[in-house]
């Protein structure tokens, strides 16, 4: 217990006596601790303390800031001159922040930070979220330290940890009291058999308390005047130098900051830990070191982001100068709660020190109101071409409400787009309309003919836009489907992992080929419609074309795939089923050996997913890093695969793009751009264990060219889709436009 104590000691003199008691080298911050908290629900970000230094190192400023993580803007909530800040905590209803205090004073009397070394008592203060002045307080400490403000889930009471020091810096008491905001009274937390403790945390649901004994203990302990109130629950769980708790959304975790003594004349050692909760008894159960949190310096204010799957912390490693340690710079990482992956959210900046504690995203993301899926023959919408063609600037809109038996409350649509005709190297882009998303959907060079499947999210006007990248490009649109609003329709079942139903065959010229679907993968026999991956290589003759289409029915005036003679190409396809429960697909030219692999199935038998289309967002570009969550990521490289995470919140250029906790399956556009040499891409669930590839392809791809191919695919562990790569390196991207996910209760 005294190595716990001694320990928070050599921290919390490090937190009064770096940059505020001693001037920071210029652009060189003191290690410190700021606090977590919670994303205003209007505005998604990290809230985080701050102080500016002059060109002679002292401090001019110093402030509390929120900054929204969607466009990096940032609102300063307080900010003074004459207070150093620290420990902000946003209440649970977004209205008010909570924080420590720090007065520099001359004498008694309120002076500039930069004029003095002397300090008046710390103070628990608030201000509203909106901004305010300094000193709005709650709790003074007089002659004792307070720190660790935490709120009750109501919004109406701060916690606050109360310390007594020696002269030398050594904790002999602390104490947990709750403050209420609106008459500042103060009471007490009495756990019983326990003097020293701190950081006491309100779970989600008020009725738990968690906090540290001695900074070496983490116990939870029922709300006093609850049932079992003020006395400790059984389990507990002993840590090195613990000092800052976190509760994941559900309550069913906690994460601690932890640290182990430096080792002669090095620094703390100091890493992130999540405690998972017994759920049959209680206490405190499993914990995990975070993998890649630990360095030598300082990792503090761990906090859950809001749907559970990450935790995001401030870090700040350490840099010796004339003797004295200093952080920079401080910097919020996230890593996901099985410690697989670690990013930077947001950097600190050069001349800010204390600048960043890590926090939450912003509000959980909320599923979206689900639509189920009605089969169409495969019917030609429009052909833009010649003096229709679709031309840089020039976007064209396209009506889709109330078109080739699209009823008017369609919400998204299923289509294959053939270019052709390109002036100069180009893409093109479908989406609902305003701004242009920063995607592509096909990619074409002059003089090529390609296809692609896209699953586009319906204006509220009942129209999609069509746009391309640069010149002029014909474009034909072929629909095979719809969703609308409601149970009317038919919901999506996907299989475990890509089914290979059609191994290469050959198809001649003008003929169509049966692909006996019955009884594959457990097709039911209420199933309507079939998602499958269709890949041709041309053997004989020139260019051709394939449609995939229900069998039995006419030949459609529709096409799914086009080929020129050499490398293969797929294409996903959305496809009704004929009568027999099967789909054929028709070659128009030459010989051309076909391969069907089946992703999912529609059904009419009241069980399955609903549809959920979002704006399409580019969530992976393996050329410059785009994804938070992923941070920077290298092209694939031969027999590589790249986990994307889906589920949850992820920060993008174009903006933030969320995933409910229930999505099951993901849109998404995968393209391949230019690799190294042929290769084809597969992607499928992330497995629980092991790395055995499905024996599918999701696109193929060759040097010189940028391939996309549209991918329905199942979340795996983590709510991760895994991508492989099969030869050569080649960069990649990932345009998400919806996701499948359970109906409401």
């Amino acid at each position: 217990m005294a190595q716990g104590i001694d320990a928070l000691a050599h921290k919390r003199m490090r937190h009064v006596a770096g940059a505020v008691r001693t001037p920071a080298p210029a652009g060189h911050r003191a290690v410190s601790r700021p606090r977590s908290v919670t994303g205003s629900p209007t505005y998604p970000g990290v809230l985080s303390n701050y102080c500016r230094f002059n060109s002679s190192g002292y401090v001019t400023t110093c402030g509390i800031e929120a900054r929204n993580l969607t466009t990096g803007a940032s609102q300063v909530v307080v900010q003074s001159a004459d207070y150093f800040f620290g420990e902000p905590t946003l209440s649970p209803d977004g209205s008010t922040v909570a924080f420590v205090e720090t007065p520099c004073e001359i004498s008694g009397t309120l002076a500039p930070c930069a004029t003095t070394n002397t300090y008046g008592n710390d103070e628990v203060a608030y201000v509203p979220f909106s901004g305010g002045p300094a000193g709005q307080v709650l709790l003074s400490s007089k002659t004792d330290y307070v720190d660790y403000p935490s709120w009750s889930p109501d919004s109406t009471t701060v916690m606050v940890s109360k310390f007594t020091f020696t002269s030398t810096g050594i904790v002999t008491a602390s104490t947990l009291v709750d403050v209420v905001v609106s008459t500042t009274s103060a009471t007490t937390v009495t756990i019983t058999g326990e003097t020293t403790p701190w950081d006491g945390v309100f779970s989600p649901d008020g009725k738990t308390i968690a906090y540290l004994a001695g900074g070496t203990v983490l116990k939870t302990v029922p709300v006093p005047g609850t049932a079992g109130g003020g006395t400790p629950v059984a389990a507990t769980h002993d840590f090195t130098n613990a000092s800052a708790i976190a509760w994941s959304p559900d309550g069913t975790k906690l994460a601690v900051d932890d640290a182990t003594p430096p080792v002669g004349t090095g620094d703390w050692h100091q890493f992130v830990e999540v405690v998972r909760l017994n759920a049959t008894s209680p206490g405190l159960s499993t914990v995990t070191a975070l993998a890649g949190t630990t360095i030598d310096g300082s990792v503090y204010a761990p906090a859950f982001s809001t749907d559970g799957s990450e935790v995001l912390y401030g870090t700040c490693p350490t840099v010796k100068i004339n003797g004295n340690y200093y952080c920079y710079p401080d910097s919020v990482d996230a890593v996901d709660v099985s410690g697989t992956y670690r990013t930077t959210v947001l950097a600190g900046k050069s001349d800010v020190a204390n600048y960043v504690g890590g926090d939450t995203f912003g509000p959980a993301p909320v599923a979206g109101v689900g639509s189920t899926f009605t089969a169409l023959t495969p019917t030609r919408l429009a052909t833009l071409t010649g003096t229709t063609a679709v031309t840089v600037g020039h976007p064209v809109t396209l009506p889709i409400a109330g078109v080739a038996g699209i009823p008017t409350n369609v919400t998204a649509v299923t289509l294959n787009l053939t270019g052709s005709g390109a002036s100069v190297p180009t893409y093109v882009q479908v989406y609902p309309g305003g701004s242009a998303p920063l995607v592509s959907n096909l990619n074409l060079m002059p003089n090529q003919v390609a296809a692609v499947a896209v699953q586009v999210p319906v204006s509220s006007g009942g129209t999609i836009v069509i746009a391309t990248g640069a010149g002029r490009v014909g474009v034909r649109v072929d629909v095979s489907g719809y969703f609308q609003a409601g149970s009317g329709g038919a919901r999506y079942q996907p299989l475990p992992g890509p089914v290979r139903v059609l191994p290469s065959t050959p198809v001649g010229p003008g003929l169509s080929h049966q692909v006996t679907l019955t009884g594959v993968a457990g097709e039911p026999a209420n199933a309507v419609a079939a998602v499958v991956n269709v890949t041709g290589t041309v053997t004989s003759g020139g260019g051709t074309y394939l449609t995939a289409y229900p069998d039995g029915v006419s030949l459609p005036g529709a096409s799914t795939l086009n080929l020129a003679p050499g490398a293969p190409r797929a294409n996903l396809a959305t496809v009704g089923l004929g009568a027999d429960g099967d789909i054929s697909v028709y070659n128009a030219v030459g010989t051309t050996n076909v391969i069907v692999d089946v992703m999912g199935i529609y059904t009419t038998s009241g069980k399955g997913l609903q549809y959920v289309p979002v704006t399409p967002t580019r969530v992976l570009d393996t050329r410059n890093g785009t994804n938070t969550r992923l941070g920077s990521t290298a092209p694939l490289g031969a027999a590589a695969t790249l986990d994307l995470p889906v589920v949850g919140t992820v920060s993008t250029a174009q903006g933030q793009v969320s995933l409910p906790s229930t999505a099951a399956v993901a849109v998404f556009t995968l393209t391949a751009v230019d690799p190294s040499t042929l290769t084809y891409l597969t992607a499928f669930p992330t497995p629980t264990s092991g790395s055995a590839v499905p024996a599918t392809s999701s696109l193929n791809a060759q040097r010189g060219q940028v391939t996309p191919n549209l991918s329905i695919t199942a979340m795996g562990a983590g709510g991760r889709v895994r991508i492989y790569n099969s030869r050569g390196t080649v960069p990649t991207l990932v345009d998400l436009s919806g996701y499948y996910q359970p109906p409401a209760p």
